[in-house]
């Protein structure tokens, strides 16, 4: 296939309330939509939406958040077209804090592209690969914020939404002849079910580095000390790193400091963090996380299975090898079907078009 760039649909700038609701007009009886935004969260704990980029039949608009508000956007998102996007979680969340609203229903070509083997391709190799176009790239890391808007902004952000719909396509009838069409679109909806699941301060903590290496009260203290920044993050819209970084947070639930003067000499602790009442609250979440009874610490799932069935198909592919024979099941390392047979037959047909064939008692252990 012939590698070549191909000229996007001319953008149209949004940025009038007017021209918004004629556009939510046009989109509102669409079946699908592409979808994507830009947004900026270097120096805040919200993200700043910058701009959101729609794609339909044969149309592209940029819808400028910057100079009118988005929300009559969310009667395009609760209608019954199915959004198509790339890599979709984090756009959902700043949708659904700019706009207060989310798609109902999402067609993501990250997620479903790993049920053809791809491992988490991006948006760039995946339309190279598949429809045989090169997408601008100049223009990923500029500051979305600014205003004009450059032309080579434009064309980067109009390129992100201008094939998703012909990539749905090409990637649905694949995996339509494949059979495993609907096992993707099961895990769109999964991953957008999670997404749509309010942040738990207490269940922070689980996203630091080494915190299965935490014992005992030291749970705790990460899990009290976790949500504490969070909040105070929330409450000065700051990044999570800029009150606390994880180095700090972790040297502190492994020896809890019991004063001012101990905070100081924690490692990634310093003057700033202990400024403006920054200790006492820092030492009033470490007596909560102590005083913590077991039953009240939230830890982590258990580590062993892949989070989404595509993972497992990926695996299944070859994009991973790390297998162990310890399951008493097949199904542990399949999407569960109706029966056990059918788990693995559709096993079986995995591993054979991926030429390897573990035995019955292996399993995935990602």
């Amino acid at each position: 296939m012939s590698r070549v760039s191909r000229t996007t649909p001319g953008p149209r700038l949004v940025e009038r309330a007017d021209d918004l609701q004629g556009l939510c007009a046009e989109i509102a009886g669409e079946p699908y939509y592409a979808l994507d935004t830009e947004f900026h969260t270097e120096r805040t704990y919200y993200p700043k939406l910058a701009l959101i980029q729609l794609a339909w039949d044969g149309n592209v608009a940029l819808v400028d958040p910057l100079a009118i508000d988005p929300g009559p956007l969310a009667q395009v998102f609760s209608g019954p077209g199915i959004a198509v996007a790339h890599a979709a979680e984090q756009d959902i969340d700043v949708l659904q804090t700019a706009c207060g609203a989310v798609p109902a229903t999402v067609f993501d070509t990250q997620i479903v592209a790993g049920f053809l083997g791809l491992s988490t391709p991006s948006l760039g190799r995946l339309v190279d690969h598949l429809l045989g176009i090169t997408l601008p790239k100049a223009d990923q890391l500029s500051d979305w914020m600014q205003r004009p808007i450059s032309d080579r902004q434009i064309a980067y952000a109009a390129g992100d939404v201008a094939y998703l719909l012909e990539l749905r396509t090409a990637i649905s009838e694949q995996l339509e002849e494949s059979g495993r069409l609907t096992w993707a679109l099961e895990e769109c909806a999964q991953v957008l079910k999670a997404r749509r699941r309010s942040v738990v301060p207490e269940e922070l903590w689980w996203k630091m580095g080494d915190v299965r290496k935490l014992t005992g009260r030291s749970r705790g203290v990460a899990q009290e000390m976790a949500a504490w920044r969070d909040r105070r993050a929330a409450e000065i819209d700051r990044p999570r790193r800029s009150v606390l970084s994880d180095l700090a947070l972790l040297a502190i639930a492994q020896r809890p400091p019991k004063s001012r003067q101990e905070l100081q000499q924690t490692r990634g602790v310093d003057g700033r963090h202990l400024a403006q009442g920054g200790a006492a609250e820092i030492l009033a979440a470490i007596q909560r996380g102590l005083d913590l009874a077991p039953g009240d610490i939230r830890l982590p799932p258990k580590a062993g299975r892949p989070r989404h069935h595509w993972q497992r198909w990926r695996c299944v592919r070859g994009s991973c090898a790390r297998w162990r024979t310890t399951s008493t099941s097949i199904k542990d390392c399949w999407p569960p079907g109706p029966t056990s047979a059918t788990c693995c037959a559709a096993s079986r047909a995995g591993w054979t078009s991926a030429g390897a064939a573990p035995s019955p008692a292996t399993r995935f252990a990602g």
